[in-house]
């Protein structure tokens, strides 16, 4: 292994918070990504304040890579094993989701599609790597998993709006009741990570993300605002017990 890679990490993370701050504030293309999913009537995005997690999500990579970044003040130049086995892949991401923000807010969005694709592709793959950390700290699986989980509403979120760019008919669904079956369907993810793994923070950020729904929705005369509620507490009750498992088996609290 590369005894460079917390550095090329660190690089990466700098040009991931850079890219995305221009992303916003210059912006790519005369839109930010609120102005493009703006441009589609998608029920299923949240609200636009449920988007704030990305700071926290970039906040918390910061913290992997002050953590990982210990390795480049020892003289030994010992690197993680649980960094060893993430690899390149986290420049991998930090490239994803670059190029992703300018297909996107190029209005690309065939293209930011299959980059988000991938992007969530390569971070089960980190996901699974460190699944053979058992006692992996906090600051690299809980950053990840939470990544993981909010690139997996974004992916999902991202289709919808493919499948709208392209005039699908969503056999014959109003976009409301086409939602609220992306909703449940993503409750039976769930249903299937809490089976697996028991990933409480992965499935709290999806609780999350279904409030956001929920709220942008409630005042809408249909069934998805319940649907999105109703999914919200069932994966909250999910994160609750998946919590609760862990803490009898004796895991750290702050580890996924």
């Amino acid at each position: 292994m590369n005894r460079h890679l917390p550095t090329i990490n660190l690089v990466a993370y700098i040009g991931l918070v850079i890219v995305n701050i221009l992303a916003l504030q210059l912006p790519f293309f005369g839109r930010t990504p609120g102005d493009v999913a703006d441009l589609f009537f998608n029920p299923f995005t949240p609200a636009d304040f449920v988007f704030k997690i990305w700071s926290a999500i970039y906040v918390l990579l910061g913290v992997f890579i002050i953590f990982q970044s210990r390795s480049i003040f020892q003289k030994e130049e010992k690197i993680m094993a649980e960094v060893q086995e993430i690899g390149y892949l986290f420049v991998i991401t930090c490239l994803l989701n670059f190029s992703w923000l300018l297909t996107w807010q190029s209005l690309y969005i065939g293209w930011a599609f299959g980059l988000v694709f991938i992007l969530w592709i390569s971070l089960i793959v980190v996901g699974y790597r460190l699944t053979m950390y058992r006692k992996a700290h906090w600051s690299i699986t809980v950053p990840f998993s939470i990544y993981l989980s909010w690139v997996s509403l974004t992916a999902l979120a991202n289709l919808n709006v493919l499948l709208i760019d392209l005039d699908f008919g969503f056999f014959g669904l109003s976009p409301e009741s086409w939602a609220a079956s992306l909703v449940v369907l993503g409750v039976f993810g769930c249903l299937l990570v809490f089976y697996l793994n028991k990933d409480y923070w992965f499935l709290l950020v999806l609780a999350w993300g279904y409030f956001g729904t929920y709220m942008k929705n409630r005042d809408a005369d249909h069934y998805l605002p319940m649907v999105a509620l109703g999914g919200m507490i069932i994966v909250l009750a999910m994160t609750i017990a998946a919590w609760g498992i862990k803490r009898r088996e004796g895991k750290p609290h702050l580890n996924s």
